[in-house]
C-alpha cells in the first residue's frame, strides 16, 4: 500500500456500506486521503466542516439522492467548484447524463475499476488544479490593477494639487510679494541708520506684517493639506486655555482689520475651564476664521468674536457683517479647493484649503465646525472642543464628606 496523499481529500457518498469500503480502500492503495459519507445529508454537513478536493457520488441514495446533491453543491458559491464524479450502474446511463447535465464532471460505471478510478481522479484534479491557478493568477491581476489605478488616482490628485499651487504661487503669492518688496523698499530710502520712523513708515510695517501673514497663511495652507493627505499631520492634545489663546490670535490680526478700516471686536474670558486640543493647531483655526472675516468684510463693518460654554465643550464663535455664503454654495464650505463665488473685498489672496483644513484639525482633536447665515448679511462661523478630561470628570464625580 502506498502512504496517504494528504494533498486531495476525497469524499466517497454512498449508502451501501460494501461500495464505501471498496472505494475507500482503493482511494488509500492510489494515495488518496478518503472521507466517508453515508447519505446525501451527513455529505452536506461533512463539506460544510471540511470541504474536499473531489467527491466520488452515488446517484441512487433514499433521502436524498445523489442529484440533490448535486444540485446543492452547484447552488453555493463555496462548493460550486468541487469536482464531482457520480458513481452508477451500466444501465442507469439515463441517469448519469442527467447528473452530467447538473454539473457533475465525469462518472464511472459500478463495479469501479482501479485503473479507471486513477484515471478519472487524475484528469479531474488536474482540471481543478488549472482552474484554481486561473483564478489565482486573476485575482493576482486584478490586485495589481487596483493598485495601479489607486496610484493613478493618488498621482492625478498629486498633479492636481502642484497645479493649484503653481497657480496661486504664480499669481496669489506675487501681488503680496510685490507689496512687501515696495514698502520695504520705501523704508530703507527713507530712513537713514539711528533716525526714527515717520507714522507713514509704522504703516508700511504694519502692512508688511500683515501681508506676510496672509502669504504664510497660504503657504501653511498647502504644507498641511499635503500632511493630511499623506496621514503625517501630528496632533499634541494637552489641556489649553482658549481665551487666552484667542486673544493672542486676534492681537496679530488686529493690524489687518485695520488697514481695511473694519472694527474689530472681541473679549475672551481666560477664566473659562480648559479644553483638550493641540494650542499651535488652534490657534491655527481662529487665524482662519478670524483671517476670512478680514477678508470678506467691507470697510466701516463690524468682525465680533467671542467664547461660550455649552456643555461639556466651548465654542470660539466669529461673526462678520460681509455678503455671507450664498445658499446653493453652503455645501462647498469646509472641503478642499472649494472657492465660492463672493470675492475678498480687497482681491486678498486665498488657497481654496483653509477650511478643510480647519475641519479636519478640529475633527481630530475631537471636536466639531459649523457655520449659519443670518437672514441679514454676515456670516457666523463656529467651531467647539471638548472640555478638558480631568474637568470633565471632577466635575461629574461627587466630592467625598469629611
Amino acid at each position: 500500500m502506498t502512504k496517504h496523499n494528504k494533498k486531495y481529500k476525497i469524499l466517497v457518498v454512498d449508502d451501501n456500506e460494501a461500495n464505501r469500503y471498496i472505494l475507500h480502500d482503493h482511494l488509500v492503495e492510489l494515495g488518496y486521503f478518503p472521507q466517508i459519507a453515508d447519505c446525501g445529508i451527513n455529505a452536506l454537513k461533512q463539506i460544510e466542516v471540511s470541504s474536499p478536493d473531489l467527491i466520488l457520488l452515488d446517484i441512487l441514495m433514499p433521502g436524498m439522492s445523489g442529484f440533490d446533491v448535486l444540485e446543492k453543491l452547484k447552488e453555493n458559491e463555496k462548493w460550486r467548484l468541487i469536482p464531482v464524479i457520480i458513481n452508477s450502474a451500466l444501465d442507469d446511463m439515463d441517469k448519469i447524463i442527467k447528473g452530467v447535465e447538473l454539473g457533475a464532471d465525469d462518472y464511472l460505471i459500478k463495479p469501479c475499476n482501479t485503473q479507471l478510478l486513477n484515471a478519472r481522479l487524475k484528469s479531474c484534479l488536474e482540471k481543478k488544479e488549472l482552474h484554481d491557478k486561473e483564478i489565482r493568477h486573476r485575482r493576482q491581476l486584478e490586485k495589481a490593477n487596483n493598485v495601479i489605478k489607486r496610484q493613478n488616482r493618488l498621482l492625478t490628485t498629486a498633479n492636481s494639487t502642484k497645479d493649484k499651487f503653481i497657480n496661486i504661487a504664480s499669481h496669489d503669492l506675487r501681488s503680496p510679494l510685490s507689496i512687501i518688496s515696495l514698502c520695504s523698499e520705501l523704508i530703507l530710502r527713507r530712513t537713514k541708520p539711528g533716525s526714527s520712523l515717520s507714522d507713514r513708515d509704522y504703516d508700511m510695517l504694519e502692512k508688511i506684517q500683515s501681508t506676510s501673514i496672509l502669504m504664510g497663511g497660504i503657504l501653511n495652507d498647502f504644507l498641511d493639506y499635503q500632511s493630511i493627505a499623506s496621514g503625517k499631520l501630528s496632533i499634541d492634545i494637552t489641556n489649553v486655555n482658549l481665551g487666552r489663546l484667542a486673544t493672542e490670535v486676534a492681537e496679530l490680526y488686529e493690524p489687518l482689520s485695520k488697514d481695511k478700516n473694519i472694527s474689530f471686536a472681541y473679549s475672551f474670558e481666560t477664566d473659562l475651564p480648559e479644553v483638550s486640543g493641540d494650542a499651535k493647531r488652534i490657534k491655527q483655526v481662529i487665524g482662519n476664521y478670524m483671517g476670512n472675516a478680514i477678508k470678506f468684510s467691507p470697510g466701516n463693518t463690524t468682525v465680533t468674536c467671542y467664547l461660550e460654554q455649552k456643555d461639556d465643550s466651548i465654542r470660539f464663535v466669529i461673526e462678520d457683517e460681509g455678503p455671507g455664503v450664498p445658499k446653493n454654495e453652503r455645501d462647498k464650505l469646509f472641503k478642499e479647493f472649494s472657492n465660492i463665488s463672493n470675492r475678498p473685498t480687497h482681491n486678498e489672496s486665498s488657497s481654496g484649503l483653509g477650511l478643510s483644513i480647519v475641519r479636519n484639525l478640529i475633527e481630530q482633536q475631537n471636536g466639531s465646525t459649523g457655520a449659519t447665515f443670518p437672514n441679514k448679511n454676515g456670516s457666523v462661523f463656529w467651531f467647539k472642543l471638548p472640555l478638558a478630561v480631568c474637568q470633565t470628570l471632577n466635575a461629574s464625580t461627587p466630592k467625598m464628606k469629611n
